[in-house]
């Protein structure tokens, strides 16, 4: 399983929230309107770019997305906070209809 950091410290708003999700992977729209074409594009497991080549694989894969500062973040933003397990709710069951299984796993520190 490979871990993905989300930091949350710097998220006051659902534009900073798009923003820091975009630059996790570097695909901005991975999270929402691009969730297809990413599946797609992680999914090859001949990707040479190194940009995603720590997504592509020959199988399925799960991540692990660490939320830093979650308990803070919930607190202070809850919008964002529900904002972003929909996002992942909604990219785990777009990939569960191709692999029967979920992509990502949330671990909130």
């Amino acid at each position: 399983m490979k871990v993905l950091q989300l930091e949350t410290k710097d998220i006051s708003s659902r534009r900073q929230l798009r923003t820091a999700l975009n630059d996790l992977v570097n695909f901005p729209g991975w999270n929402s309107s691009k969730i297809d074409e990413w599946l797609d594009l992680i999914s090859l497991s001949d990707h040479k770019d190194p940009v995603f080549s720590r997504f592509a694989a020959s199988k399925p894969q799960q991540y692990s997305l660490e939320v830093m500062d979650s308990k803070k973040f919930l607190k202070n933003q809850p919008d964002e906070f529900d904002l972003l397990v929909t996002v992942i709710q909604r990219i785990n069951q777009r990939y569960m209809t191709r692999t029967d299984r979920p992509l990502f796993t949330v671990v909130f520190l």
